[in-house]
């Protein structure tokens, strides 16, 4: 969403089904100035960059062959 406080209040009236508690909070730009008021509001931690989700490594940068090998082996694993 964009940088906007009262956006954010509003989402969280939505109904939206989040866990929030088993979320984090990442902001890019100008939001980053702002993540202490909007990790509140959704009841979440602050998520830092670069992290890791479903193992592989997420950041600014491209992601290579190697990256995604973690993924390629946990499949070859099930079948």
């Amino acid at each position: 969403m964009e940088n906007d406080l009262e956006q954010a209040k509003n989402t969280i009236l939505s109904g939206l089904e989040t866990n929030f508690q088993k979320s984090d909070l990442f902001s890019y730009g100008e939001a980053k100035e702002h993540m202490e008021q909007y990790s509140p509001i959704f009841g979440c931690g602050m998520g830092h960059v670069p992290f890791r989700y479903l193992g592989i490594p997420m950041n600014h940068k491209k992601l290579n062959d190697k990256d995604c090998k973690v993924v390629e082996e946990c499949f070859q694993k099930i079948e």
